[in-house]
């Protein structure tokens, strides 16, 4: 098998669009809002705001901000705005050093992201400025909120600084977490920002297939998983019969107009993420059509439901699966596995209407030989929905390894990937371990023919070992291989 080069790409982020070179100076008000929240906005948020045309824009910025937060934006009162200005004039009173705001120091920070600690230990022994001196928290794992060992540990200067700088990168993963509602991205262009109103869901008719149900004719779906900033990335593929189908002459092939939906509930059947898009899908050689959608969740039991609608006709039809989302941020290692029918890299800018848009990896650029300039490339992954694949055909074993350990000394990490297939317990192929030096891994093992293996159920293995913390990791996925 071979072994498709690791993408190093910047997935996910939240704005959706391009921002301006060039932004005019914060205003007053806006410099204020962002220092009151500067506990728990996101890189990618505080670039995305310091870019925004005017105050106007950045307003609408915050209630985007806020509702992202909010565990139901369809009601007036957002439970956890009000809990963070609680905390947050709390911060303020109690590590206010000097002329300093105390939410704005690191005591301040930890205290507004975890809360009060279980435990404090003065270090009474030690130097002591002022009113304070040195302490150690410790929080206990909670609800919603583990730790390594049960328990984590934040010693704190006279100063109220950590003194130990990692806890500031691991209070912003925690951040991270607090983005209950990711679907709500910032869609920016020409540093304008979409209004929320926009934003949040409203009735369509594929929507309303979603709530009320019906067959018109046959769906499939498969679902894989990506790591985002604070949350996971479902990707889905809807896999119809194009027959019955308005179809388009579009050259020598033939394509068809559809709106694709999709909505996951939870447990008490709580919208947790909804998306919908018109796109255009290509009729396969098999006859059939297929279209994507990702939606954006934290960890935990889910319920997706899809749809598929002939844009032209408005017949449809929809589905729902059992989903069980893993958890990619946790801070240790975790991985995915997804078998797929291909990965391209295409020439120039994801187009909105391709029906695979929701399945785009992320986009680079590139210097072909001889080329003035560079040209963009798009990545992105074709799934097989069906997981089944005839003997002429091939399969990619496409992988994510997520928070591999740094070395203590070196600073850097070092896992090594193994892939291999097979068939009940006989090993029909095997690729070499990969070494990475990487936090982060996005990768692919092959194209792999499947000509020479004989029908039947086969599994696709992924192996990770992270040599700094001597742990392994093992995922795998079934496909089937038909005469």
């Amino acid at each position: 098998m071979s072994v498709r080069r690791a993408w190093l790409l910047g997935l996910f982020v939240v704005v959706v669009g391009s921002t301006p070179a060039r932004a005019d100076k914060l205003d007053k008000d806006s410099k204020k809002w962002l220092e009151s929240v500067n506990a728990i906005i996101l890189p990618d948020e505080r670039e995305i705001y310091a870019g925004l045309k005017d105050r106007t824009e950045r307003v609408e910025f915050e209630k985007i901000f806020w509702a992202r937060r909010d565990s139901d934006p369809s009601t007036p009162a957002n439970e956890y705005q009000a809990d963070f200005e609680t905390r947050r004039a709390a911060a303020d009173k109690r590590f206010r050093l000097g002329g300093v705001a105390g939410s704005a120091s690191d005591c301040g920070r930890a205290f507004i992201l975890l809360g009060e600690p279980d435990k404090i230990v003065q270090d009474t022994a030690g130097e002591a400025r002022g009113l304070r001196v040195a302490e150690s928290w410790t929080y206990k794992s909670r609800p919603n909120m583990n730790f390594t060992g049960g328990q984590a540990q934040i010693d704190v200067d006279v100063e109220c600084r950590f003194r130990v700088a990692a806890v500031g990168a691991q209070l912003d993963r925690v951040a991270g977490t607090l983005v209950v509602n990711p679907n709500l991205a910032y869609r920016v262009q020409d540093g304008r920002v979409t209004r929320l109103a926009d934003l949040l869901p409203k009735p369509s008719a594929a929507q309303t297939l979603l709530k009320e149900p019906r067959q018109e004719f046959p769906l499939a779906v498969q679902n894989g998983f990506l790591r985002a900033e604070g949350s996971t990335v479902i990707f889905g593929a809807v896999r119809a019969d194009a027959a019955g189908l308005t179809q388009a002459e579009a050259g020598a092939q033939k394509t068809v107009a559809l709106v694709v939906a999709a909505e996951a509930v939870n447990a008490e059947g709580k919208s947790m993420a909804a998306e919908e898009r018109k796109v255009v899908a290509v009729v396969a050689a098999d006859g059939s059509v297929t279209a994507g959608y990702r939606l954006f969740l934290k960890p935990g039991a889910y319920t997706v439901k899809y749809a598929l609608v002939d844009d032209k006709t408005q017949r449809g039809s929809s589905g729902s699966v059992a989903v069980e989302v893993p958890d990619l941020n946790r801070g240790e290692l975790t991985a995915t596995v997804w078998v797929v029918r291909d990965l391209t890299d295409e020439p120039g800018p994801s187009d909105p209407k391709h029906a695979l848009a929701a399945l785009v990896l992320g986009t680079r650029k590139e210097m072909p030989p001889g080329a003035a300039e560079p040209v963009e490339i798009t990545s992105r992954v074709v799934p097989r929905v069906t997981a089944k694949y005839a003997k002429a055909e091939a399969v990619q074993v496409f992988y994510e390894v997520c928070d591999a350990a740094a070395d203590p000394t070196t600073g850097k990490p070092s896992v090594s990937v193994g892939v291999t297939l097979s068939k009940g317990a006989k090993v029909v192929a095997q690729a070499p371990d990969q070494p990475f030096e990487l936090t982060h891994v996005i990768n692919s093992v092959g194209p792999v023919p499947l000509e020479k293996y004989e029908p039947g159920l086969y599994t696709a293995k992924v192996k990770v070992h992270d040599a700094v913390t001597k742990k392994d990791v093992v995922v795998e996925q079934n496909f089937e291989i038909v005469p």
